[in-house]
């Protein structure tokens, strides 16, 4: 994966000497998602900057890149991604009369736009976020995958446009002043589990939203929908789907591992990894006679302190460690202690821009920085809940009755510790209710779907559009701090268009969660693995790591210049901690801690960041 920025003025000339410095500085913020080499393009009106993280065709894919059509119009292209049918797409140009003078997916992505324009888009399988910039149109397209596996962020001003893989790349320049609205704090406060689609905490900084490109033109700026999740009926057995489902995450895995670097996977011990470790560990030693190298993170006084809860069923490590031994990989486990968390919360603030979740972000961090001394790329079982209903959201009937998002029901929000004359409580009540009703709004269904499929299928959607991306988001971030690629076979669109028209019935009965992914796997895993129930990502339970953020916290009542203060109510903070009462947490799988740990986040951020404030 890379990082990529750029800068659209229709009144400069980027060949001037005394923009190079700026842009250079927008470059430089993205050196950890590509830190083995970084370039800038400029012309007249237009600048793109790349950082590369070498994956496919170490010595030829070069960015950014310029590609010359067969009638010798120029496009110059900032990529950043995995397209996994490249070599396809390559055979079908080649076919067409195109001649490529490398063997990277980024050349194909720039001739096929200059083949099949902004449509091209539509033939990609894989994960992307890219800016092309066609010289004979004078027009720049910035890109993104169906999912929004990969970021891309934009701040629209009266000239021209800003743009970076985070936004970073945009802080970083001049035209830009840091600020943030009402709509931010919200979006940060209330909807931190699964944030609306473009939203960004920053006032005029906007993200592309998945399955979407941005054009943008002397004339305007205009924004197009290239894929959504569209209803089809399911009039397939249950017997059918399995084996339709089984061949197809096959195909995808062997297609995921195409890589001229060494490929690992994530094994956490849940079903999700494990099946994808298990599918990658046979082709991978049958086809390469190699041996698949698994890892998993734990923390080093887990075992004495755990406790089993709603979100957290069992520990990991064990069912990680047998997964491993079943399938014949090298594992290897990354043993944190809260020390090690506590000193590396600045590097997960930065990785964001903005207060994320906490010890959450932390660990995931620190796996993918002892991940990185072994190799670049990993596979994931990201979006395994989201599409087998995994989450008790996706298959209780009764939660599908809610009035608003399903995983805010009954929940206190963080937003809740606002200072009551910065923002109301009813305002925010009222933009959820507003964010909730836009979703339902994008929302097709077919003729005659029953009460009870509609209900599910208004909650599959806003899974997918909504909580999946903010999940993927965090793994982006995390792993590219750390210079590491993460894969997501479970997240390729096909896979996602079959789940989201299978009946949540056939992928929960017998009171089992994800139980079509289970009877799919039998084969695969031991029947250890095949009847574990989900277990949330594995918290931060040492007693000493609690009490130091309480204290932390302590500390910062008694200072009430403190900046938290100017948007946080001090009383309200101060009740919670001498009630015992938990801080609300960002995520739905909450620990005790995830609230301390994304107050003092919030706090870390106002002081470096130091945002203006416009309510």
């Amino acid at each position: 994966m890379c990082g990529i920025s750029g800068w659209l003025d229709w009144k400069i000339n980027f060949q001037e000497e005394k923009y190079l410095s700026i842009l250079e500085s927008m470059n430089n913020t993205m050196s950890s998602r590509g830190p083995d080499e970084g370039a800038i393009y400029r012309s007249t009106y237009i600048a793109l900057t790349h950082r590369r993280l070498s994956v496919i065709d170490l010595e030829g894919g070069k960015q950014p890149m310029v590609s010359y059509d067969n009638s010798g119009n120029i496009s110059i292209i900032s990529y950043n991604g995995e397209i996994y049918n490249f070599k396809e797409l390559r055979d079908e140009l080649i076919s067409l009369g195109y001649k490529f003078d490398t063997f990277s997916d980024t050349e194909v992505v720039v001739k096929a736009y200059q083949q099949w324009g902004v449509h091209s888009a539509e033939r990609f399988r894989g994960i992307f976020a890219y800016a092309i910039w066609d010289s004979k149109l004078e027009k720049l397209i910035l890109v993104r995958d169906r999912l929004g596996v990969k970021p891309l962020y934009y701040h629209v001003y009266n000239d021209g446009i800003l743009f970076c893989s985070e936004p970073k790349g945009i802080l970083e320049n001049p035209l830009y002043k840091t600020e943030v609205g009402e709509e931010g704090l919200i979006e940060l406060l209330a909807l931190s589990s699964a944030p609306s689609p473009g939203k960004v905490v920053y006032k005029d900084i906007k993200q592309v939203k998945p399955g979407f490109y941005i054009s943008i033109t002397h004339k305007n700026v205009s924004e197009y929908k290239y894929w959504s999740l569209q209803p089809e009926e399911d009039i397939h057995s249950y017997e059918y789907s399995c084996q339709q489902i089984r061949d197809e995450l096959e195909s995808i895995v062997a297609q995921q591992l195409v890589s001229d670097v060494n490929i690992g996977s994530l094994l956490s011990g849940g079903l999700d990894s494990s099946v994808i470790s298990a599918i990658a560990a046979n082709y991978i030693k049958k086809d390469m006679n190699e041996t698949l190298n698994t890892y998993s993170v734990d923390f080093n006084e887990h075992k004495k302190f755990f406790m089993q809860t709603l979100w957290h069923t069992s520990r990991d490590e064990p069912f990680a460690r047998e997964v491993s031994e079943y399938i014949g990989s090298k594992h290897r486990t990354t043993l944190l202690t809260y020390n090690e968390q506590l000193n590396n919360e600045l590097i997960s603030l930065k990785a964001r821009d903005f207060p994320g979740w906490g010890e959450m972000d932390v660990s995931l961090y620190l796996l993918f920085k002892d991940i990185s001394k072994y190799t670049t790329v990993v596979l994931s079982g990201e979006g395994a809940d989201e599409i087998f209903s995994g989450y008790p959201f996706l298959y209780n009937t009764e939660l599908h009755k809610a009035e608003t998002f399903p995983w805010l029901e009954g929940k206190t929000l963080f937003s809740s510790l606002l200072r009551n004359d910065l923002i109301r409580q009813e305002r925010i009540k009222e933009y959820i209710s507003e964010s909730y009703n836009n979703s339902l709004s994008e929302i097709n269904f077919l003729h005659g779907e029953s009460e009870s499929d509609i209900k599910a299928r208004k909650v599959s959607y806003l899974t997918l559009t909504r909580w999946l991306p903010a999940l993927l988001e965090r793994n982006d971030r995390m792993s590219m701090a750390a210079g590491v690629e993460v894969r997501v076979p479970f997240c390729d669109h096909r896979l996602i268009e079959m789940l989201y028209n299978i009946s949540y019935k056939k992928k929960y009965h017998s009171n089992i969660e994800k139980k079509l992914l289970r009877d799919i796997s039998i084969d695969l895993l031991p029947e250890s693995i095949l009847k574990r129930r989900k277990s949330a990502f594995p918290a931060q339970i040492d007693p000493k790591y609690s009490d130091l953020l309480q204290r932390r916290i302590k500390n910062l009542l008694e200072d009430r210049s403190a900046l938290i203060w100017n948007i946080l109510d001090v009383n309200k903070v101060k009740e919670c901690l001498s009630t015992n009462k938990t801080i609300p947490s960002p995520r739905a799988a909450a620990s005790t801690t995830n609230g301390l740990g994304f107050l003092l986040n919030i706090d870390t951020w106002l002081n470096i960041y130091n945002p203006k404030f416009n309510i």
